[in-house]
């Protein structure tokens, strides 16, 4: 288990907050004044705890596919995201990559980012599958792009 120091844990979550409240500055100055109370710390510490478990959660369950896409269908259903994009998405999701699907499709797309800018876990839970092929197509993308490319700093 890794295990991240406070510095670290505040630079993130100043970083995620800093992009939700981008564009109101009044605010802005309020979260940054919130998140200099010491008392915030110790919640930043556990809801970073919390993602970081689920993380590990989402990448470690073996499910199937076929029946997690299913249910996602059905769950986007229910929030009235486009039948004739839902189709599409089920008929060709095994034809298209992970990462092609997350640039394309405008609605997985936002659904995915309002669901971890809120931590809505019924959300994340049921894009868990795609979660994770995302997430293992980024890490083979820069496991072979690193090979490569990319020269040690020291």
């Amino acid at each position: 288990m890794i295990i991240y120091s406070k510095k670290h844990i505040f630079g993130y979550y100043r970083c995620r907050q800093h992009t939700k409240f981008q564009t109101n500055t009044t605010n802005k100055h309020k979260q940054i004044m919130a998140e200099t109370d010491p008392q915030n710390v110790g919640q930043l510490e556990s809801t970073y705890m919390y993602s970081q478990l689920f993380k590990e959660f989402i990448l470690d369950i073996d499910e199937d596919d076929t029946k997690s896409l299913n249910n996602l269908v059905s769950y986007c259903r229910s929030k009235s995201i486009s039948e004739t994009e839902l189709q599409n998405f089920q008929r060709e999701y095994h034809q298209k990559s992970p990462i092609w699907w997350y640039t394309s499709s405008t609605s997985l797309r936002n659904m995915l980012d309002q669901a971890l800018q809120s931590l809505d876990m019924e959300t994340m839970t049921k894009m868990a599958f795609f979660i994770r092929s995302l997430h293992r197509q980024l890490e083979q993308l820069y496991n072979e792009q690193s090979s490569t490319h990319m020269k040690p700093f020291i």
